[in-house]
């Protein structure tokens, strides 16, 4: 999980110019502390949901392809999700009354 944070902050990620203001330094915390959280949650529901079913994930580990994990991080699953796509289609069907 401070693997997310650590990452986020790393030098370079966020312009010195946006840390000058103080209600900018809120909202950041505020964002960086939001994040961390709804990644706390999505490891939380995805562990507990492999652990009932007593699954393991496959193919998250990119050192080796081979490697099955019952406590995936966060990270790694938004990592596995980034080359997927999704298209929504909303087809509007025209209403007729038949009758007179």
């Amino acid at each position: 999980m401070w693997n997310a944070f650590s990452s986020a902050s790393r030098p370079g990620s966020i312009s010195r110019r946006c840390l000058s203001n103080a209600t900018n330094n809120e909202g950041l915390t505020y964002l960086l502390t939001l994040g961390v959280r709804v990644l706390t949650v999505t490891e939380f529901v995805l562990r507990r949901a492999l652990a009932q079913e007593q699954a393991r994930l496959p193919d998250l580990h990119p050192e080796n392809k081979q490697r099955q994990t019952d406590t995936p991080t966060a990270e790694r699953i938004l990592k596995a999700f980034a080359k997927v796509s999704l298209t929504s289609y909303r087809m509007l069907l025209e209403r007729t009354s038949c009758g007179g």
